[in-house]
């Protein structure tokens, strides 16, 4: 025999990292063993009454202190085990000679008998969570007096080294061995090899199915498994008792296994079965054969949100699915895309939330950019964001906005809009609720692509006809071209789109009070120069503007108009603004009046009817018409149209709508009447013309 010395062994690389967990194997209280040995380079054999583990000459390079233990208890194949189970304990991770293991068996084999061969590991499930576990190759096996005895091949050394840092080491290993009376461990597709036990026959073709659809997926996608440090095919076990329904576990040692229960394979549940190996693979499938792209959590977000996507495309049958582990995280994709994932402790939520975005992504500008960003990132070392923002064909504030738009009115996960009003923060839900309580403000920082929301809750009951909501955003330190607001009516459940810009006005809130809507106010940043750590301070003011109650209006009418004056032989042209009162009320957000003329304010009979959007002051109709007897004549003229352009406007005072070019004659029409200036000479007007600088004034006032 010869001294211990220390073994090189491979590191295990787990595919999601380790977020937390020690990847420790699973406490083992304190317990006596069955038996114990040392066995060196000499050889040996280790025996008991039903284990007996035969060690030829060459096989250890050093004394191996072997100690046996019986653990029936948490047996995991059911049934399907006729003997003990045993964990031995300081079998070398290398040995360059096969091992010989007999184990007696009760009861009655079939023609399909094996050991199996479990190591500890640690499996990770399709939202990476975790559970210790043990990852178990199954040996064919021969019945020999009482005992069923397989031969434990000696594992290749390239193998073994695959994936391994250089100067680590490969300590002994835990090693749990049962002999098996009832299991397959022949059925195979191209890329999978699954051991199961005989009442899962049925199922099993299906299962190496699911394998190969889901390797053809995420190889056409561009992903693919090229220079993987495992090699095929992929491990699939049936157990009886784990904890995760699936789970997978990768390592430069050991290579891709897939592990699942036994009792989450059934006949109803076989699309979720599909559904999880399908996961698996898009998962491990876009690993690059690198210990810094698995601890990376720039990465691990990146591969959580493409993964998610790719549900839909993984299930049976292409039926939607919304992404598995998403409840619960559909808010984080809003709240900054480069600082989410980057943030190494949330890296799984932000990157379920963000399978969204991805879905956006890939139906603006194909799948493929999918692929392409993967091919980048696994020859270099920029994150995936990073490498995807400078890549895509827009930037940011084109298709940000758009997405925040598609993601809340559903037409990308059809997410609940209850979702989102009730992730808004405390400190941005107003209350409107009376005429002394419409003023509100408050200021966040905001990060680089992010939408943060603000909820207003309309309870006003005694609100005015025609009041509006005035949403204004201010922004400090960034271009406001790239901060948008969208704003939604929210009721259950549903929310639908009404306005965006940088101020917005969202008139009719009496009928959206009485309706029982909320508001949702989305301020959208789309900055996306780098570098991705960059924040903005912004503000916004919510503002009720009650219905006008301006009881006076004043009419101005400014038009080009041909004119005579007594004794001229030839017409001049002279620029002239007649202008009318109308004396009324508003009623809601529409005045109407008498009119008196400005002019000759006798013998004039003729009304005004002005709908105002109080929000914005246009008017969206106008009519006014007047008609003037007296000793020079008759004089008439009338205005209709709907909503006036304005140029030149001052709130609650005076609204000005410039009518340019030939629209002017749309406005103004049937004019003629007679001018009689203070100097008491006769002008006549022959007739007017429409130019650009004509326009009607119109200026509410008080009495």
């Amino acid at each position: 025999m010869h001294k211990p010395m220390l073994i090189l062994a491979a590191i295990a690389i787990l595919v999601y990292g380790c977020g937390g967990d020690s990847g420790t194997s699973p406490a083992v209280e304190e317990e006596q063993p069955l038996a114990a040995d040392t066995i060196g380079a000499d050889g040996g054999t280790m025996v008991i009454d039903d284990f007996e583990l035969i060690v030829p000459a060459g096989a250890f390079d050093t004394d191996a202190e072997l100690m046996l233990f019986d653990m029936t208890s948490d047996q995991e194949f059911g049934d399907n085990c006729a003997s003990r189970f045993f964990r031995l304990e300081g079998l070398p991770a290398a040995f360059s000679e096969s091992l010989t293991v007999r184990i007696g068996y009760e009861g009655g084999v079939g023609e399909d008998i094996a050991v199996a061969w479990g190591h500890d590991a640690v499996f990770r499930d399709i939202e990476g969570d975790s559970a210790d576990g043990i990852a178990y190759d199954f040996v064919e096996a021969e019945e020999s007096s009482g005992y069923i005895q397989a031969v434990l091949r000696a594992p290749a050394v390239a193998g073994l080294l695959r994936g391994v840092a250089a100067g680590s080491v490969r300590p002994a290993k835990r090693s749990y061995l049962a002999a098996l009376r009832e299991i397959r461990f022949t059925y195979a597709t191209e890329h999978s090899k699954v051991w199961y036990p005989l009442h899962q026959a049925g199922n099993v073709g299906e299962i190496g199915g699911f394998v190969e659809a889901a390797y053809d997926t995420v190889v056409a996608l561009g992903l693919g498994y090229e220079g993987k440090f495992w090699e095929w095919p992929v491990k699939v076990n049936i157990v009886h008792s784990q904890k995760l329904p699936v789970g997978f576990n990768v390592t430069g040692t050991d290579g891709f296994f897939i592990q699942i229960r036994d009792e989450f394979i059934t006949a109803a549940n076989m699309n979720n079965v599909g559904l999880y190996i399908g996961c698996v693979m898009a998962q491990v499938g876009q690993f690059v054969p690198n210990a810094r792209e698995y601890y990376d959590g720039n990465h691990l977000a990146w591969h959580v949100a493409v993964r998610s996507w790719l549900q839909e495309k993984l299930s049976p049958g292409g039926e939607f699915v919304s992404p598995h582990g998403f409840s619960g995280k559909e808010a984080y994709a809003l709240l900054g895309l480069p600082r989410g994932m980057e943030d190494d402790s949330e890296a799984k939520t932000y990157g379920a939330g963000w399978s969204a975005v991805i879905k956006h992504l890939v139906t603006r500008y194909g799948q493929t950019f999918v692929g392409d960003i993967y091919q980048i990132t696994k020859s270099t070392d920029e994150p995936p964001v990073p490498v995807m923002m400078k890549r895509l064909p827009e930037p940011a504030y084109n298709w940000w906005p758009q997405f925040v738009d598609r993601y809340f009115t559903g037409g990308i996960y059809g997410v609940d809009g209850v979702v989102f009003l009730s992730a808004v923060p405390e400190d941005a839900t107003f209350k409107i609720k009376s005429g002394v309580d419409t003023l509100a403000q408050f200021t966040r920082i905001a990060r680089q692509v992010s939408a943060g929301r603000s909820r207003v809750n309309l309870d006003y009951s005694q609100i005015s006809e025609g009041a509006a909501l005035q949403l204004a955003l201010d922004v400090e330190d960034i271009e406001p071209d790239w901060f948008t607001l969208l704003v939604y009516k929210a009721k259950d459940g549903v929310l639908q789109y009404l306005a965006t810009g940088d101020t917005v006005m969202v008139s009719g809130l009496r009928d959206l009070t009485i309706s029982g809507y909320d508001l949702l106010v989305a301020d959208v940043l789309s900055y996306n120069e780098e570098p991705f750590t960059e924040t903005a301070r912004m503000s916004m003011a919510f503002r009720v503007i009650e219905s006008p109650t301006f009881t006076l209006c004043k009419i101005r009418v400014g038009y080009t108009g041909e004119f005579q004056t007594e004794g001229d032989e030839d017409p001049h042209y002279f620029y002239i603004e007649p202008g009318w009162y109308a004396d009324g009320t508003f009623s809601g957000n529409t005045f109407t009046g008498e009119i008196a003329q400005w002019h000759h304010g006798d013998n004039t009979t003729g009304s005004m009817t002005v709908t105002v959007d109080p929000a914005t002051m246009t008017a969206t109709y106008f009519s006014a018409s007047a008609v003037t007897v007296d000793a020079y004549g008759t004089s008439r003229w009338s205005v209709e149209g709907h909503s006036l352009p304005r140029d030149l406007y001052t709130p609650g005072v005076t609204l000005r709508c410039k009518a340019e070019g030939t629209p002017t004659c749309f406005y103004i029409s049937d004019i003629g009447w007679s001018y009689v200036p203070a100097s008491g000479s006769r002008e006549d007007l022959i007739e007017y013309a429409c130019e650009a600088n004509a326009y009607l004034e119109l200026t509410f006032t008080t009495p």
